[in-house]
């Protein structure tokens, strides 16, 4: 082989050893030998092997001392060799081409999530329910709701993680929307998942999307996403493709094109002790502190936010007066147990910051005015009507009486109240009360015109409020307590409309013989 032969042949034997360094290298780094380079390898590695086969027959047939038993058959070799070396250098040697290349998209990223646990049949009940909506090849928007902290985002992740194994789309892309869509940020993390260049405009999206039978999981919509914007094809398709809108509000759903809407509810009462075990481990269950728990986790009333946050902070507590203590916080305010206003109300805070308007959130207010677990009749919403002047400003107790249940419709379309027994009676959650208390306490320092709420409720109640908290308080609830003795009012209390005073029944002290005449302005007692 002649001296430029030979160099160039080292070159090339240097260059394939760096190219292996960087595709090693990038490998490392998440990304994909490029099919160029693979069929660059692949030849190269083709090649010295047929070199290497000629190269050995060579050597065998030189006899030990190193003479030639057949020259001419000797030399065929050699020249073969070198022939075929030189053809590697002429066919390779300039080829350029990226060793390496971004990944292609896997069709299914794996979500870390809770996992469903085999005692919550509900769960996996409301799991089968969306994995049939998606199957039906009629329903191409489907909507899931409920409550803040029900686990919902936890249910989708199942979802999408199902799919990990029994793929019926070609990529499954899960995005969390939020409160304030960002249109922009959106479009990248969906061209992310579909292999797409950054900044890729809803145009190439939208013809990325057509060309495939994608499912599009929506987390966390708060209001109507324009999918034309964003570049979602609509739905139904010919590829059968689905769109799942995750949201606190039914009427989210609706607005998004929704034909099937879900309900995720809270979890059973055993579903519930089951979990919380789970979380806080097998000595909750020993007999000293079951009873003490059980009471824990009832006021939980199945909200898997609220057990997973109790567990947390109770797991490391074996003590019976621990738990008692415990107990004796749940049911005056829950707001004093570890971590419960951080994880829980203050995530569960932002549907009510995002209700439509002043009325709906003093509304909902008014509903925690009332002891756990009331069933909260037509006639307290007349009289909620009552305090906020509805039937002046309306001009009839009729339309009055309609525009409560109106809004008393939308707050259960928002997942803020739930059905009662009877028809156009609500009950609320006890996390959503719990909510409502913690609001209520709050000073609000917006400049908003939210009623302001002194709520003292319950058998654990013995003290009236201060004289000076009736003085700004639109609303004073006082029921069910072991109220002795009510203030003496030495200011007047101009913006008080409302006050409800019931089943108090060892109040034995009412200051005369002007308490009442300290609230000119009230409209319903």
């Amino acid at each position: 082989m002649s001296s430029t032969c030979e160099s160039r042949l080292i070159v090339f034997k240097a260059t394939k050893k760096s190219k292996l360094h960087i595709l090693k290298a990038a490998e490392n780094a998440g990304q994909a030998e490029d099919e160029v380079a693979k069929d660059w390898f692949d030849a190269v590695r083709k090649i010295e092997e047929e070199t290497g086969d000629i190269e050995e027959k060579y050597d065998q047939r030189k006899c030990a001392a190193g003479w030639c038993v057949n020259c001419w058959s000797l030399y065929k070799l050699s020249k073969k060799s070198v022939d075929l070396k030189k053809k590697v250098l002429d066919r390779l040697e300039n080829i350029k081409f990226d060793v390496a290349r971004p990944p292609s998209p896997k069709s299914v990223i794996d979500m870390q999530t809770e996992a469903i646990i085999e005692n919550q049949p509900s769960t996996q009940c409301t799991l089968r329910e969306m994995l049939d909506c998606i199957l039906d090849p009629h329903i191409g928007i489907i909507g899931v709701y409920g409550m803040g902290g029900v686990g919902k985002t936890t249910l989708v992740k199942q979802l999408n993680n199902h799919f990990k194994k029994n793929s019926c789309f070609e990529i499954v892309i899960m995005i969390r929307v939020s409160a304030t869509p960002n249109i922009p940020s959106i479009q990248t993390s969906i061209g992310k998942r579909l292999g797409l260049p950054d900044n890729s405009d809803s145009d190439a999206l939208y013809e990325a999307l057509s060309k495939k039978k994608f499912l599009l999981i929506l987390d966390d919509v708060w209001c109507e996403l324009k999918l034309e914007n964003v570049g979602i094809p609509q739905l139904p398709n010919d590829k059968e493709s689905k769109i799942l809108v995750i949201s606190r509000n039914q009427d989210t759903c609706t607005d998004m094109g929704a034909s099937k809407k879900i309900k995720v509810k809270p979890l059973t009462d055993e579903e519930s002790w089951m979990f919380f075990v789970k979380k806080a481990g097998e000595h909750v269950a020993v007999d000293d502190l079951k009873r003490l728990a059980e009471q824990i986790v009832e006021r939980c009333d199945g909200l898997p936010l609220a057990i997973v946050t109790v567990a947390r902070a109770m797991v490391n507590r074996h003590g019976v007066r621990e738990w008692a203590n415990a107990v004796r916080e749940m049911k005056v305010s829950a707001t004093d147990l570890r971590g419960m206003i951080k994880e829980v109300l203050v995530p569960l805070k932002f549907s009510f910051d995002i209700l439509e308007n002043n009325m709906l959130k003093s509304l909902f207010l008014y509903c925690a005015c009332f002891p756990e677990d009331h069933i909260i009749s037509e006639y307290e919403i007349l009289n909620y009507c009552f305090g906020e002047g509805l039937e002046d400003r309306l001009g009839s107790l009729t339309d009055a009486r309609n525009k409560g249940e109106a809004l008393l419709g939308s707050l259960k379309i928002a997942c803020m109240l739930e059905d009662g027994e009877e028809k156009n009676w609500v009950r609320m959650h006890d996390m959503m009360r719990e909510l409502a208390l913690w609001i209520a306490s709050l000073e609000y320092s917006d400049g908003s015109n939210l009623s302001k709420f002194v709520i003292r409720t319950g058998g654990s109640v013995k003290k009236a409020p201060q004289a000076h908290e009736w003085v700004d308080a639109t609303w004073v609830s006082l029921i069910d307590t072991q109220i002795k003795e009510l203030p003496k009012l030495e200011e007047m209390c101009q913006k008080l409309s409302t006050f409800q005073f019931r089943n108090n029944r060892i109040c034995t002290v009412i200051p005369e013989p002007n308490f009442l005449q300290h609230m000119v302005n009230l409209k319903s007692i």
